[in-house]
């Protein structure tokens, strides 16, 4: 049986593998997401699947602030080792489905 949670990891991965090395604002990938993918998430579920892939070392995330404006963005972008392991480069990992 395919584990929902690796499809959603591998959609994740695969989107963001179209903007690498550049990153992408959080919000703007959930959208992608759920409309482009018909995949089934809020920005909760979304921070989990990013936490298991940062710790994983496939994806960077990070905080941009803008003192003057008082603006906060988080941003994700797919490291070297998401995209060697989207290409096949390394081992297929059971917890993302490429």
């Amino acid at each position: 049986m395919e584990d929902p949670h690796a499809i959603k990891r591998g959609v994740i991965i695969k989107l963001l593998v179209a903007y690498y090395p550049h990153p992408k604002a959080v919000g703007d990938l959930l959208v992608a997401l759920v409309k482009g993918q018909a995949q089934q998430m809020d920005m909760r579920g979304l921070a989990v699947h990013l936490g298991y892939l940062q710790d994983k070392g496939y994806v960077v995330m990070e905080r941009l602030h803008s003192g003057r404006a008082n603006f906060e963005l988080q941003t994700v972008r797919l490291s070297a080792r998401g995209l060697d392991l989207h290409d096949g480069r390394i081992p297929q990992d059971d917890g993302v489905w490429i």
